[in-house]
């Protein structure tokens, strides 16, 4: 007969193994090849996540108060509808009756000169340039009246408006090159038609205006521009104008919803500063990385940006860079220092370069689309 003592031993010492068993049983139901780590901890581990995900909430923020800013803007400015003066590259579709054939209307596409003429059947050089398309109309119906048609019918409408382009560029949606079909629209209107800010948007961006004044009075110290020599340089104070897109957007503030005009140029700056923007006419525009371990000057850059194009004008380039004493615009020849004539600069993070067409003086000519995929910013290359 079992002592009490061991009868207790049995039953614990059972019920201990029992309990040990089922421990192991239920460990091996565990699949250790799976994370245990849930999302929220996969998230708070990498941060990548969680911060793509709070640029994307923001950018879609900032898309629904950039509608309602514009939609305010509109209700303010109800009965407002601009005249369009016709200039040089506008594309003109123009109808003369019996132009041709008795009772037929005689069809002419036409390019508006440079000089602001178009040329027309029987006519020869007509000056329609500076005119609303309404004046231009009657001013071809007046040529063709008497001399070669008795109260002849014309209509003209612009076919394609490519006189005043303004370039978007930057963290938007859509940067590219967009043209003006009224002589003044504003900064939110053209933010629209570019589908908006991107999420990689910092809060501020930036207008270059064409036609910069030389400055009489400002010298670039050679430590401030990294070697970039003073002389000739430009003060963008009257020409350059930083934007809050905080404001502008986020709280609604239709004060710095300003005019924008042909030429000008429209960069919105990204949220990451480390970045050399190339802008003007080379293959790619855009946004191109700065390490500052590397020294690169524009040289480099250039061939970053697939080169210059076969428009370009290697000696009509610039540098805006942000100075102790503002910004500045630094107009220098690149084939000077392709040549060895003048000494090699290195850029800085935030700088932008130029590569401009045949008048420095005329921003329009420096604009192309912007297609750089991703990061695509741009003023510039030398």
């Amino acid at each position: 007969m079992m002592s009490r003592f061991v009868r207790f031993q049995l039953r614990y010492g059972f019920g201990a193994l029992l309990l040990v068993t089922v421990f192991f049983a239920g460990c091996s139901q565990q699949d250790f090849g799976r994370s245990v780590l849930s999302p929220l901890t996969d998230v708070v581990d990498s941060g990548k996540a969680y911060v793509q995900q709070r640029q994307d909430e923001q950018s879609l923020e900032r898309s629904r108060n950039l509608a309602k800013a514009l939609a305010d803007w509109r209700m303010e400015s109800t009965g407002q509808t601009p005249d369009y003066h016709l200039g040089p590259d506008d594309i003109l579709d123009i109808g003369v009756l019996s132009l041709n054939e008795p009772g037929q209307v005689g069809k002419l596409l036409r390019t508006i000169a440079t000089d602001g003429s178009i040329t027309l059947p029987w006519i020869g050089s007509l000056v329609v340039g500076g005119l609303v398309a309404r004046e231009a109309e009657a001013r071809v119906r007046q040529a063709y009246d008497g001399r070669y048609l008795k109260n002849p019918e014309v209509t003209l409408v612009v076919s394609q408006f490519r006189s005043a382009p303004v370039v978007v560029t930057g963290a938007v949606a859509k940067p590219g090159m967009y043209y003006l079909t009224r002589d003044r629209r504003t900064l939110l209107e053209i933010l629209a038609e570019a589908d908006g800010v991107s999420s990689s948007a910092g809060d501020e961006l930036m207008i270059i205006r064409k036609r910069p004044a030389p400055s009489t009075n400002v010298v670039v110290q050679a430590d401030e521009t990294n070697g970039v020599a003073g002389a000739g340089s430009t003060n963008l104070s009257e020409n350059l104008v930083v934007i809050s897109i905080k404001k502008l957007i986020d709280e609604g503030d239709l004060s710095l919803n300003v005019p924008i005009t042909g030429g000008d140029l429209i960069t919105v700056l990204p949220r990451q500063k480390d970045f050399v923007y190339v802008l003007g006419y080379v293959g790619r525009p855009g946004a191109y990385a700065f390490d500052p371990n590397i020294k690169m000057g524009p040289m480099q850059y250039v061939a970053m940006a697939a080169g210059l194009t076969s428009a370009a004008r290697a000696e009509n380039c610039f540098l805006v860079r942000q100075t102790a004493e503002g910004q500045r615009m630094i107009p220098f020849d690149l084939t000077k220092i392709m040549r060895g004539a003048r000494p090699p600069f290195t850029l800085e993070a935030g700088d932008t370069m130029v590569v401009g067409s045949s008048l420095l003086s005329k921003l329009s000519e420096f604009i192309r689309p912007s297609v750089s995929a991703g990061m695509s910013y741009a003023p510039g290359a030398p």
